[in-house]
């Protein structure tokens, strides 16, 4: 979402590099980290993959090109540093949002009301309600649900993860098993089953606002809709 298709990047980057049983030692870094680095971080994350060590900063972008004076200066000097150091490395990892959906054959169309805006498959309608945006399949069951509230409570990341599993779990009805779970500081995925049924929720903190993204489908169906929910979550913006 807004200051955020960054969010969806970090997601898919910790799919690829989390891998432990591959000998890679990966792990996200607080926005914010007193301490060793000082006030500010210098990345999104670190990577040990024995000999090398690796900074690395992600983003993402809806253009066909990449403008780098989105890294700040002070993030550029760091990792440039860092990099002359033997063995370690400062990287950006830039996720072309358009080339990867293409490449994976999504196709959209554009929603706008003049409050918020996102993309959605041409397979899906949308209809809102009472603020609630429903992105409904045409000829099938599967639907996305899209739930905006204010956050009252801030961005520590501890309290996140906490009140998104609150959240996640008030919205799954009884006979649903966990099946997995993963957290961002800003966004956290969960994921129910039952026998028929599949359900992924993301939860995502901004300062102002808490969004909850819900997908409902068919068990055996849930790979079919991956791409559909990722292109909602990554394109939904705020307009005001």
């Amino acid at each position: 979402m807004n200051d955020g298709i960054g969010k969806k990047a970090e997601l898919k980057i910790r799919e690829w590099l989390n891998r432990p049983e591959d000998g890679y030692c990966f792990d996200r870094l607080p926005d914010q980290l007193s301490g060793f680095y000082g006030s500010k971080n210098i990345c999104d994350f670190t990577l040990f993959k024995s000999p090398n060590f690796y900074y690395i900063e992600s983003k993402a972008t809806y253009d066909d090109r990449f403008e780098f004076n989105r890294i700040s200066e002070y993030q550029y000097n760091h990792l440039l540093e860092k990099s002359k150091i033997k063995n370690v490395f400062g990287l950006i990892i830039v996720l072309f949002v358009i080339y990867f959906m293409f490449f994976n054959k999504v196709s959209f169309l554009k929603y706008s009301d003049g409050e918020f805006k996102f993309n959605y498959g041409t397979n899906f309608k949308v209809s809102k309600k009472d603020g609630v945006y429903t992105v409904g399949e045409k000829n099938g069951t599967a639907k996305i649900i899209i739930n905006i509230s204010d956050n009252t409570l801030g961005m520590d990341s501890d309290n996140n993860k906490n009140r998104a599993i609150s959240i996640s779990d008030s919205l799954v009805g009884e006979g649903y098993t966990k099946a997995s779970f993963n957290c961002l500081d800003h966004i956290c995925m969960n994921v129910y089953e039952n026998e028929n049924k599949h359900i992924t929720i993301a939860v995502e903190f901004n300062e102002d606002n808490i969004f909850t993204y819900e997908l409902v489908c068919d068990k055996d169906e849930s790979e079919k809709f991956n791409d559909d929910f990722d292109l909602i979550i990554n394109s939904f913006v705020k307009m005001k």
